[in-house]
């Protein structure tokens, strides 16, 4: 049986991974040139692969009997970067996504569940590799 505290953590990282500035991009539509339209299509890819993620998670929080919770409107300082060039995103969205990182590494380090802490690794590792990718694709730009 999960503990109330591990819910709650679950819950708050579902919601804050879905509210992620990775998923507002990938519902956004930002600007490109035709030759940065690749640049688009590997973030929306990303973005897909995280949500596909959190799919799984919602699924294994459902089957544990946790439920799901609000989700809510994403930050408002997101929409800062409506109708900015994909290019300018790039320095924004390595940086929210290494905090997010580290708040997922750190609710994931405070769930001692070993069933949850599994779950959790496979969007723990995601997280990580998104970073690099992030990091690979503004350096080929």
């Amino acid at each position: 049986m999960i503990d109330q505290q591990t819910k709650k953590r679950l819950q708050d990282l579902f919601r804050r991974e879905n509210r992620s500035f990775l998923q507002y991009v990938n519902q956004a539509t930002p600007w490109s040139s035709s030759g940065d339209r690749g640049l688009v299509e590997k973030l929306r890819s990303l973005g897909d692969e995280e949500m596909e993620a959190l799919t799984d998670l919602a699924e294994w929080m459902d089957a544990k009997r946790i439920p799901l919770p609000y989700l809510g409107a994403f930050p408002t300082t997101f929409t800062n970067y409506n109708f900015v060039a994909i290019r300018k995103l790039m320095k924004p969205l390595i940086a929210e996504q290494m905090r997010e990182l580290a708040d997922l590494e750190a609710a994931y380090a405070a769930i001692t569940d070993p069933a949850a802490r599994a779950t959790l690794a496979t969007l723990v590792a995601l997280n990580r590799r998104h970073v690099s990718d992030f990091e690979q694709m503004t350096q080929a730009g």
